[in-house]
Order: structure tokens, then sequence, then C-alpha cells
């Protein structure tokens, strides 16, 4: 609409006018009925994210415990296979104890 309308103003000044009426011309007029209820308390809009407050916190706490857990099996299988004599890597054994702890961590991780 503006653009059909540049063609066939008179002036630049005229132009000017068209978009300052254009940029001033309120889009949505404020209602009186949400303008009279005082503005939410903080506490009302922190109970409104409660849910995703805390399936974010249980989601971290439950990925720092497989964390924890990975840490725990590499320093069981390290401690195992000292006492067996036998040379322990922790990225290259086929120890399936070592394999699911770190699959747990990778699959929260995904």
């Amino acid at each position: 609409i503006i653009f059909s309308r540049v063609s066939t103003l008179k002036s630049s000044q005229e132009f000017a006018l068209q978009i300052r009426a254009f940029a001033t011309f309120p889009l949505i007029a404020p209602s009186p009925a949400l303008s009279s209820h005082p503005p939410p308390s903080f506490s009302m809009e922190l109970a409104r994210y409660k849910g995703v407050v805390l399936v974010t916190v249980a989601y971290f706490v439950l990925y720092y415990m497989f964390i924890i857990l990975q840490a725990r099996v590499k320093l069981l299988l390290a401690a195992e296979y000292r006492t067996k004599g036998v040379p322990f890597n922790r990225y290259t054994t086929t120890d399936p104890r070592m394999r699911a702890a770190d699959r747990t961590v990778l699959n929260m991780l995904e």
C-alpha cells in the first residue's frame, strides 16, 4: 500500500507526512481491562514456569549423576585391573561395565 502511494505523492514533504502518520498510528489500542489489573508479582511469574524449571533441574542432576557413575566405574576398573597386574586403558578397554557407563553419559548428552 505504501509503495503504490509513493508514486502518487506530489512532493517529498507530503511523503514524509504520510510516513509519519503511518508510523504513529496505534496498531493495537490498549485495553482498559488489561490495564486495570495490577502487574503480576515475581512469585506469580515463577509459579508459571515451575514445571519447566523442575524438569531442567532434574535433567542436569541426572546428567551429573551419570558423569559421577562414569568416573566411579573407571576408578573401580582401574583398581581391579591393577590388582590383576593388567594395564588398564580407559579408552581402549572392552570391559562391558566401562562401555555401559560411557554409553549412559553419551546417550544422556544426546
